[in-house]
């Protein structure tokens, strides 16, 4: 892929703790691992829209802060947009723009 981005693929593994969960099948992680794994894939794409459909469910408090974090960072960067789909706003998330369906 054009735009896939290796280096924050590995910061972003070793952030998330999944190096000791890299010879496993996806079908053998827990929930919130298969998460990760799924994220982090959408972050490293380089696509220049991801829809990251409820990125938070299953994850522990410290993955929760570490994707918000790269997501504060990105959403300085013009190249890239950056659709979150969730049922609420985290509390720490500050959004460009939220758009409430009813």
């Amino acid at each position: 892929m054009r735009n896939w981005n290796d280096a924050l693929l590995q910061d972003l593994g070793d952030a998330l703790d999944m190096h000791t969960h890299r010879d496993k099948r996806l079908n053998m992680l827990s929930t919130g691992s298969r998460r990760k794994v799924m994220v982090m894939a959408a972050l490293a794409s380089g696509a220049a829209v991801t829809l990251l459909d409820q990125p938070f469910a299953a994850l522990d408090l410290m993955s929760i802060r570490i994707i918000q974090e790269f997501l504060h960072e990105a959403a300085n960067h013009p190249s890239r947009a950056w659709i979150v789909a969730d049922y609420e706003v985290p509390a720490s998330f500050q959004s460009t723009r939220v758009l409430q369906l009813t």
